[in-house]
């Protein structure tokens, strides 16, 4: 579980090693407003390859942006929120509202390929 740490604090969120991708998200940017920035983690596509060859069916969510988790997985009959981060990386404050006012099952953080599998319980522990 990833902890999150208000900005206010000084502490600042490096995803070192992120890609940069520009989508238009939301409702403003087809308005023609400013299109926001969404990092795409170096490793998400790596994951959703792994996920969907173990037979999980995967939606990539990252483009939403607002804090809304990176991945939408099913597998065996059950739904998993994933956010995909690199091994140092963390969460937005975004991230951190979006996932503490979802009513839903967790989010999960995940930062490698077993993490995802682990998660989904379609891998071995990952101690």
């Amino acid at each position: 579980m990833a902890w999150c740490i208000s900005s206010k604090m000084g502490i600042e969120n490096s995803d070192e090693g992120a890609q940069v991708q520009r989508t238009a998200h939301d409702a403003d940017s087809l308005r023609g407003d400013a299109v926001m920035a969404k990092r795409v983690d170096a490793n998400q596509a790596e994951i959703v390859k792994a996920l969907r060859a173990v037979g999980a069916t995967v939606q990539p969510l990252h483009t939403v942006g607002k804090g809304c988790p990176d991945l939408l997985v099913g597998f065996r009959r059950a739904t998993y929120l994933l956010e995909v981060k690199i091994a140092k990386g963390t969460l937005t404050p975004e991230e951190c509202r979006w996932h503490w006012r979802w009513n839903g099952n967790a989010v999960r953080t995940v930062r490698s390929v077993q993490d995802a599998l682990w998660e989904i319980g379609a891998g071995r522990s990952r101690r």
